[in-house]
């Protein structure tokens, strides 16, 4: 897969630093940011290496949160005190920006453990920029968490008789309020390695916690941060889970009762790191415009890596409108209508390029009429959810080995960047075939000579002169 941004950024927003990585096919794809968990442990590495294949579809955006990772600063660490109100705070900062940067009006967040903690708490306070929030690993309530966790890893550890992980279990105590009387975060940790063994945290690979992290996390990590940079990751480590950030419980079944943004949580069925069990409870409580649960069966805590290629498909079909779009063959009754959005969605580029014998912005109603009387042209009105959104014409001879044509495709502006002209093609591609096809479209527009490259069509040397300031450039499939 060919990435048009494949980057690690530092940027600076209202005065703070943030470190983020960023890989994408197409800037004008949706926005996901990832909220990684912990607290402190960044998992751009991770998302880098499943989440991949979403970047064709979506722009993937990581952040390693103040106090984490590449953001550790032990100067900071000295003298700040990280709190719910800066964090919410820090992740609006990094949803302005890549607003602002990518042209839009509202980003997809996924909150992973403490990030789906972060994330409800940023769906709260700003639903205004949040196109949807996706929970993985959905924690609900700290005290009742770590409760039904030590509950559920002492029963299973009777059950299959494994005494190592009884005794530790006894050693540490049962966390009363969700806490552990003997060294908290240590007893914590210690539970956390039986969760792993008995498949709580992850379900299929049940290695020793420390094999797990030396043969297969370390690998993942060092093709992200150097040696230097996994000093500073193991440092913050221990500073985030330290601070009353980590300690703020969320107690959703009673402070979230309900969200102004669409809700989809994708959990795995064996989830007891953040047992299941609360989410489910939360979820069917939860107000929410639209709410969806997906379940995964051969995953814990962790199905976006667990179950990657399910986990994608299953984030496709949420946020990818393919199976909401349909084609509606065109009559010269539809002529005015086709007409009129012609020249809305064709506006910007005519006023642009003054390019008024070519621009389908400035044809006349009658044009549009003879187009569409005439026997090799098929128009089709591009529909979603039954709403006409734009069209695609296509001009087929239906000769052997004659190239097929678009020409034009549009969609109106309020609903552009949402993939809509790129299932229309895959559309119109499956009724009149995959191959044999022409399409041309502006040199001096990156962006629509990058939408038709990454649905498989070739540059030609072939070049047409408009006017001083624009040639059409054409493409072949």
């Amino acid at each position: 897969m060919k990435y048009l941004i494949d980057e690690r950024s530092t940027i600076l927003w209202e005065e703070s630093k943030y470190y983020l990585r960023i890989r994408s096919c197409n800037k004008d794809n949706p926005i996901v940011l990832f909220l990684h968990g912990g607290c402190g442990s960044p998992d751009r590495a991770q998302v880098m290496k499943f989440q991949s294949p979403l970047a064709q579809d979506f722009t993937l955006v990581c952040w390693d949160q103040r106090g984490t990772g590449l953001a550790y600063d032990k100067r900071e660490a000295k003298s700040l005190t990280l709190t719910k109100e800066l964090y919410v705070e820090d992740a609006h900062n990094v949803v302005l920006y890549l607003k602002k940067r990518f042209n839009k009006t509202k980003i997809i967040i996924v909150g992973h453990s403490f990030g789906s903690v972060l994330g409800v708490w940023l769906a709260q306070k700003y639903p205004q920029d949040i196109e949807a929030y996706v929970g993985v690993g959905q924690c609900v309530d700290y005290i009742k968490n770590e409760e039904l966790s030590y509950d559920w890893a002492y029963r299973e550890a009777k059950r299959i008789n494994d005494k190592t992980s009884i005794k530790i279990l006894n050693e540490i105590g049962f966390p009363l309020g969700g806490k552990y009387s003997k060294e908290h975060q240590k007893s914590l940790m210690k539970q956390r390695a039986v969760l792993h063994k008995l498949g709580g945290a992850t379900y299929a690979n049940r290695k020793p916690y420390w094999q797990e992290l030396l043969f297969h996390e370390v690998p993942i990590m060092l093709k992200e941060y150097s040696i230097f940079a996994l000093i500073k990751y193991i440092k913050g480590l221990s500073y985030s889970p330290s601070q009353p950030l980590a300690h703020k419980n969320p107690d959703f079944l009673n402070t979230a009762k309900e969200l102004q943004v669409p809700v989809y949580l994708l959990l795995g069925h064996h989830d007891q790191n953040c047992p299941y069990q609360l989410a489910e409870e939360w979820y069917k409580q939860l107000n929410a415009p639209t709410k969806k649960l997906v379940w995964f069966e051969n995953s814990a805590h962790s199905p976006q890596w667990e179950e990657s290629q399910k986990w994608n498909d299953e984030f496709k079909n949420i946020f990818i409108k393919e199976h909401n779009i349909s084609l509606e063959r065109a009559t010269v009754n539809d002529a005015k209508k086709i007409w009129e959005m012609q020249a809305t969605s064709f506006a910007k580029l005519l006023e642009k390029y003054q390019d008024f014998d070519t621009n389908p912005g400035a044809e006349t109603l009658e044009r549009v009429e003879e187009k569409l009387n005439q026997p090799y042209t098929y128009f089709y009105l591009i529909k979603c959810n039954g709403d006409t959104i734009g069209a695609i014409r296509i001009k087929d001879k239906k000769l052997t080995n004659a190239p097929k044509s678009i020409s034009p495709i549009f969609i109106l502006p309020q609903y552009r960047n949402c993939g809509y002209a790129q299932y229309a093609i895959k559309q119109a591609e499956a009724l009149h075939g995959a191959t044999n096809w022409v399409v041309d479209t502006i040199l001096q527009e990156p962006n629509l000579c990058h939408f038709y490259e990454n649905l498989g069509y070739r540059k030609t040397p072939k070049q047409k002169t408009i006017n001083s300031n624009l040639t059409l450039i054409y493409y072949i499939k």
